[in-house]
């Protein structure tokens, strides 16, 4: 959260944001949906109103470069 102020006050208004190590969670979409959830309302309290969030599991490679199955409920 603390990066997220950093970058409010540089004046960025686009934010990328990977929910990394949902391969450690069973790949659950409602954790998931969570983090983006709670992730884009401290944004927005900061003024960033545009955030993309992005599921991956980085240490196996899943949903970086190509869509995997394992996150077939995110669109």
């Amino acid at each position: 959260f603390r990066h997220t102020a950093i970058a409010a006050l540089f004046g960025l208004r686009h934010v990328l944001l990977a929910v990394n190590k949902l391969d450690r969670a069973d790949y659950d979409a409602e954790l998931y949906g969570d983090i983006a959830d709670e992730y884009r309302a401290h944004a927005a309290r900061l003024g960033i109103d545009n955030v993309v969030c992005i599921p991956l599991a980085a240490a196996t490679g899943e949903n970086l470069v190509v869509r995997s199955p394992n996150f077939a409920w995110y669109d």
